[in-house]
C-alpha cells in the first residue's frame, strides 16, 4: 500500500520519512511492494498518507480557486482598459486597474509558492 502510494505520488524515501516524522535511523524495508518501517506503526503510516491526501486536496482546491480568480480579474479589467484605450478613463478606472493588477500579482506569487 505505501509503496503503491509513493509510486503514484512520486514520493521518495526522504519525503516519506519527513511525512512520518522519522529520521534516517529508521530502517525502511521493501518486501514485495510492502514497506516495513522500523519503529513506525501502520496507524502512523495511514495517518501520514491521509494527511498528505487531505493537504493535496486542499492545495488542489486553492489552485483551482486562484486560477478562477485570475480569469475573473482578466474579465474585470476589460472595461477600465477599454476606457483607457478610448481616452476617457477616469480615476476610478485607473484605481480599479491598479487594484486588479496588485491582486493578480499576489495570486501569482502564491501560485509560484505552491509549485515550489
Amino acid at each position: 500500500m505505501v509503496a503503491d502510494f509513493m509510486h503514484q505520488e512520486g514520493i521518495d524515501l526522504n519525503v516519506l520519512r519527513e511525512m512520518l516524522g522519522v529520521d534516517t535511523g529508521h530502517e525502511i524495508i521493501n518486501i514485495g511492494g510492502i514497506l516495513f518501517i522500523n519503529g513506525v506503526t501502520q496507524q502512523s503510516v495511514d495517518m501520514a498518507i491521509s494527511n498528505y491526501d487531505h493537504k493535496k486536496q486542499s492545495d488542489d482546491k486553492r489552485l483551482n480557486s486562484i486560477s478562477a480568480r485570475l480569469a475573473q480579474v482578466d474579465t474585470e479589467s476589460v472595461r477600465p482598459l477599454r476606457a483607457k484605450a478610448a481616452g476617457n478613463a477616469t480615476a476610478a478606472d485607473d484605481s480599479k486597474l491598479a487594484a486588479l493588477d496588485a491582486e493578480a500579482a499576489a495570486l501569482r506569487v502564491e501560485l509560484k509558492g505552491m509549485s515550489s
